[in-house]
């Protein structure tokens, strides 16, 4: 007896530490999971700016901006205008810009110049991009392909007050695009200005007397008054000079004959008379 009574204790001090290891192991588990879960030392995961930038405070905006006074009022439009770093938004508080009278041009045309520090910049519109239906197996072209061309894909965000400055899509799309650039450096040509005059000078179709044909083209048939007069000189076929006969030579006849020659037939000998 006294020996099944000490094989039974050391049956529970087995089945104890097997439970110690595991729930050690479950511990351990759970601190890799964690560990997984946050991917680094660093659990601080929230919206940092990058170097050199500041974040919005958004609990500080106009009300003019404000989400709902967008939305209440019809008569706002919103606009998206580029300008150059060396250009600063309130440098265009006073800048009166006409409106142009459509937007959906596909050309983008000059609204307004104007100075600033030595410096003159142009303003010019951004047209709509506007595709072509597509037909049976073909897809729909864009007709555009102007610089600027990119913010017409961007959208704008607003701070609503009423929920804690948070930012929202704006309740209406953006109206109009406008780029600012530097009037040396237009990137977009102007179609209403006339074409440079060429360097070259124009010459008259009838004092062209010579005309380029590579070897091998066939001239056209159909038109045969146009061919004649541009028809070089060369191009006219020449008569070919007459090739010289040779002129046979008859033998000379002489009166002494060598020897061993014979009369030929039908020759006599004169006979001299004394």
């Amino acid at each position: 007896m006294p020996s099944t009574s000490k094989a039974s204790s050391k049956d529970k001090k087995k089945e104890k530490t097997s439970k110690k290891a595991v729930e050690v192991s479950a511990g351990s588990g759970a601190g890799s999971a964690s560990a997984a879960r946050n991917e680094g030392t660093e659990n601080d995961l929230a919206f940092a700016p990058l170097s050199g930038m500041t974040a919005l405070d958004l609990s500080q905006v106009d009300e003019e901006f404000d989400w709902d006074a967008v939305k209440n009022d019809e008569n706002k439009e919103i606009w998206l205008i580029r300008v150059p770093v060396d250009l600063k938004p309130k440098h265009l508080t006073e800048l009166e810009i006409p409106i142009p009278s459509t937007n959906e041009s596909s050309s983008s045309s000059k609204l307004h110049v104007f100075d600033r520090k030595r410096a003159k910049y142009e303003v010019w519109t951004v047209p709509e991009t506007t595709t072509k239906k597509a037909g049976d197996g073909e897809e729909g072209k864009s007709q555009t392909a102007s610089p600027g061309e990119e913010l017409t894909r961007l959208s704008c965000l607003l701070p609503r007050k009423r929920k804690q400055g948070r930012l929202y899509q704006a309740p209406r799309p953006i109206a109009r695009h406008i780029i600012i650039t530097h009037a040396h450096a237009s990137p977009i040509k102007d179609e209403s200005s006339a074409p440079a005059p060429s360097s070259r000078d124009s010459v008259p179709l009838n004092l062209l007397k010579h005309r380029f044909l590579p070897y091998g083209v066939v001239a056209d048939s159909t038109n045969t008054s146009a061919t004649a007069a541009v028809t070089m000189d060369v191009d006219a076929p020449q008569p070919k000079a007459p090739s010289p006969k040779k002129k046979h030579s008859s033998p000379e006849k002489t009166g002494k004959k060598r020897k061993g020659e014979l009369d030929t037939p039908g020759q006599k000998s004169k006979k001299l008379k004394i």
